[in-house]
């Protein structure tokens, strides 16, 4: 994180505006956010209980990026209704203010999961329904017990 916060201080790397230093910054920044991000991965796979929690996310990577797509449409909408701007601007990839980040992140991230995991409560309820009550159950109760 300081190689980070080094680089920081003598460039800037824009990638939403395609804009860097110099490419040796893009990749030095590159590296650096690379190795971070793994020191990140080390620690939590200390905790058996951590590792458990972001398993799910990075198993179901691909849907929840799928999703993040469209649930960012979520996020355009509240930001229309809040703003007052033209429906027309729902097209608009991403939301131009700084405050606007945490319904984002719900929007992108957290939404995604929930869909998906409801989904997959509701394929597994749907696809595993209970087995029908037997005779012995319905005779000695008049009605079958679920």
């Amino acid at each position: 994180m300081g190689a980070l916060l080094l680089l920081n201080l003598h460039g800037d790397v824009t990638l939403s505006h395609n804009e860097y230093t110099h490419p040796f910054f893009l990749i030095a920044t590159a590296l650096g956010g690379w190795y971070f991000l793994w020191g990140i991965g080390m620690l939590c796979s200390r905790s058996s209980k951590l590792s458990a929690w972001l398993s799910y996310p990075a198993r179901h990577s691909i849907p929840i990026l799928f999703l993040h797509f469209l649930c960012f449409k979520v996020s355009a909408l509240l930001w229309i209704g809040y703003s007052g701007e033209p429906l027309s601007s729902l097209s608009r990839f991403q939301i131009e203010s700084a405050s606007w980040w945490p319904v984002s992140f719900c929007s992108g991230f957290l939404l995604p999961i929930v869909l998906l995991k409801s989904w997959s409560t509701l394929k597994g309820a749907l696809s595993n329904p209970r087995p029908a009550a037997s005779a012995e159950e319905t005779a000695a109760f008049g009605q079958p017990v679920r």
